[in-house]
């Protein structure tokens, strides 16, 4: 065929166009939720890498932008085997430490794991009615149904120390045990620290290390009737949360303190830490000031840092308290370079937020976000004085207690700032707490935003209204 009248087909399009349409065909795929969304992109990614080599090579970048790793080795593996391949590699930005657990006691009592899960199928049932009461005013047959799988649920429990679900008990607790030894063999020496730094290094454009805690997924009545499911929930490893819910061992919480710490040993910086962990130990606010020392030598090219300590279920007594963990947090907010702050529920117990934070100049902060918290308003304002009023421009506080002064001096202190962008949503303490039910109603409508997008404690601190609001509901 003559050049000339050849059709132009898509292998013709440079390496950069081709990696710009399949970045924009991964972008263009949504799921139901983020780890849905997660899993059709990489599918979707997948699939382009196994139509020709040349597809392969101008996608494989952009095929994985977070990785997961747990404390097992089963995952371990596939992290540092997935860090070999540098077309892969290249294009991961963030680190996700899982940190689930497996509990020692479960792994060494038959009976204490099959109590732990008898329990367990029993919250299951506790969750229900308050499922099924809802779903009874829609569709009454659905309640029909759930009573089916309860009874049948009902006499599994009663089977729990014999016949077939004896021997499902038995397999789930071997293999929960083989588990708990290869997080315990990982454990040992900072084995797992270390592999996950070693793969850390291969990877040049990872930005972002975040530890997590995940999600309890609660396994439905209908589930409980399936042998499988019922073998997964046994087998599952527990979150951080499930370790005071359930009365289990404190889960280890070192490699939070370790991870970073070999990583700045070995000149890896990343920019960012992320934890999202619900800390109920109290050996990170128990570190010696040597190893604080050592651990802010290494973290002073940080510049985002996030430490949300948010329960999964905020009303239950049971939820662990979040810890004051102050000697950790300065440790890494102690550099010049940070440019973004995070804290989510700390301290607890009544102490300042900004006792945790550094008094240095910050040249380089341009956003600070606080919920959950308390602080002093004189400690808010020597905070914004150390700030480069050039650059920190974005302050947001969420649900934040005021333990002196009023939240009238609270925003004349940020309307000195010139602060750009502020958002307070439920401010509580100072003069709200003396006022009335009525008053109170007036005194957060002051904080909620309008048509415009800003509140009327917004505008006052942008300079967009003269009058203090405050003033006029107090």
């Amino acid at each position: 065929m003559d050049s000339s009248t050849r059709h132009t087909v898509i292998l013709d399009l440079s390496n950069e166009l081709l990696g710009m349409i399949f970045e924009e065909l991964k972008a263009s795929l949504r799921g139901s939720n983020d780890e849905k969304t997660h899993i059709e992109r990489t599918r979707a990614i997948g699939n382009v890498r196994l139509t020709c080599q040349r597809f392969c090579s101008t996608s494989s970048h952009i095929l994985l932008d977070t990785v997961t790793v747990e404390m097992n080795l089963l995952s371990v593996r596939r992290f540092l085997d997935m860090s070999q391949q540098p077309l892969i590699a290249h294009g991961v930005r963030t680190i996700r430490v899982l940190l689930h657990y497996y509990d020692r006691a479960l792994a060494e009592s038959l009976q204490i794991y099959g109590f732990h899960n008898a329990l367990k199928i029993h919250d299951v049932q506790i969750v229900y009615p308050s499922r099924a009461r809802d779903e009874i005013e829609r569709e009454i047959r659905i309640q029909e149904r759930y009573e089916t799988d309860r009874r049948l649920v009902n006499i599994q429990i009663g089977q729990l120390n014999y016949g077939s679900f004896e021997r499902m008990l038995r397999s789930a607790h071997d293999i929960y045990r083989s588990f708990y030894e290869e997080q315990e063999y990982l454990q040992k020496q900072k084995l797992f620290s270390y592999c996950i730094t070693r793969g850390i290094a291969r990877m040049s454009g990872v930005r972002e290390l975040e530890f997590c805690d995940g999600k309890i997924h609660m396994p439905s009545i209908r589930n409980m009737r399936r042998p499988d499911k019922m073998l997964q929930m046994m087998i599952a490893p527990h979150t951080w949360f499930e370790s005071v819910y359930h009365g289990l061992k404190s889960p280890p919480s070192e490699v939070i303190v370790d991870l970073p710490l070999i990583l700045g040993e070995i000149g890896v910086q990343l920019p960012s830490l992320r934890i999202e962990v619900l800390l109920n130990k109290s050996n990170l606010g128990e570190l010696n000031q040597k190893f604080l020392t050592n651990l802010a030598a290494t973290m002073t090219n940080l510049k985002n840092f996030a430490c949300i300590q948010k329960p999964e279920h905020r009303y239950d007594r049971r939820a662990p308290t979040p810890l004051s963990i102050p000697g950790y947090v300065r440790a890494m907010l102690d550099g010049s370079n940070i440019e973004e702050i995070h804290l989510y529920n700390y301290p607890k117990g009544g102490g300042c937020t900004f006792d945790s934070i550094p008094q240095i100049y910050w040249p380089n902060l341009k956003r600070v976000r606080l919920g959950r918290a308390h602080f002093h308003s004189t400690c808010l304002c020597r905070f914004l004085h150390g700030c480069n009023p050039v650059v920190f421009k974005h302050l947001h506080i969420r649900e934040m207690i005021l333990l002196d002064g009023t939240w009238a001096e609270t925003l004349d202190i940020l309307r000195r700032s010139n602060l750009v962008h502020v958002t307070i949503y439920r401010p509580l303490g100072g003069e709200s707490s003396a006022l009335s039910i009525k008053k109170r109603k007036e005194f957060n409508e002051l904080f909620r935003t309008d048509t415009s997008g800003l509140s009327k404690a917004t505008k006052y601190i942008q300079g967009l209204a003269t009058d203090n609001p405050v003033m006029e509901v107090v």
